[in-house]
């Protein structure tokens, strides 16, 4: 379980066990575009989850189509922060 953007602790359940890596788990709302409209765009606030995930070469783009070599090192969550405007609508 690798790159996830969370705001609280990854729990393992029903026995399972998990290699965990890079993952940010301190995530906050300010850290977002936009939370009450549902638009999860990182935002320059999102320091701490900027550049901070391991590169996986079977996920080269983000949800959102845009390359995960937008920085020096992909980001945290589903999707890369950019200045440029969401692809999706």
């Amino acid at each position: 379980i690798a790159n996830n953007l969370a705001d609280a602790k990854i729990n393992l359940r029903d026995g399972a066990t998990a290699e965990l890596s890079a993952n940010v788990l301190t995530a906050r709302p300010e850290w977002f575009a936009d939370v009450r409209k549902s638009d999860f765009q990182l935002a320059p606030t999102a320091a701490a989850a900027i550049d901070q995930a391991r590169p996986m070469k079977d996920v080269p783009d983000d949800w959102e189509g845009r390359s995960r070599k937008e920085g020096s090192a992909p980001d945290a969550g589903a999707l890369e922060y950019s200045n440029r405007r969401s692809k999706r609508k």
